[in-house]
């Protein structure tokens, strides 16, 4: 009789510990559920706030305000009535005005040897996987 109740204070002890782990086990589900319900959550706000910038960004670049000022700025545009300066030193002027653009590019070209220049094909094939910078 001794053993009938040790077999069956056993089962009880695992049945008990099988709650405790469904509990946990559960409690755990619950806690990656909510973690992920509160980055959801966030990641909703910042959308929300990027979307009421890109409105108010939209609304005023459709401004005829912001449209003159992009005018204005590419493509030398002036308002009826509008007298336009620009300031601009001698120096800024007359900087380019003596170099021969001809001459420096043939320059730069003779300068300029490539180290395969001469090479067969395999050869350059070799140089080239001889030389990876990695």
């Amino acid at each position: 009789m001794r053993t009938n109740f040790i077999y069956i204070l056993i089962v009880l002890i695992i049945i008990i510990l099988y709650e405790f782990y469904l509990v946990g086990f559960y409690k755990y589900q619950d806690f990656q559920i909510n973690n992920y319900i509160a980055s959801l959550e966030k990641s909703n706000a910042d959308i929300l706030a990027r979307n009421t910038q890109k409105e108010s960004d939209n609304t005023y670049i459709r401004t005829k305000a912001y449209q003159d000022f992009v005018l204005k700025a590419t493509q030398n545009r002036k308002l009826p009535g509008e007298d336009v300066i620009n300031i601009v030193e001698q120096s800024d002027v007359t900087g380019n005005e003596n170099i021969d653009v001809n001459a420096m590019i043939f320059q730069v070209k003779k300068t300029e040897e490539s180290p395969t220049k001469w090479m067969t094909n395999p050869q350059k094939w070799l140089y080239l996987l001889g030389h990876i910078d990695g």
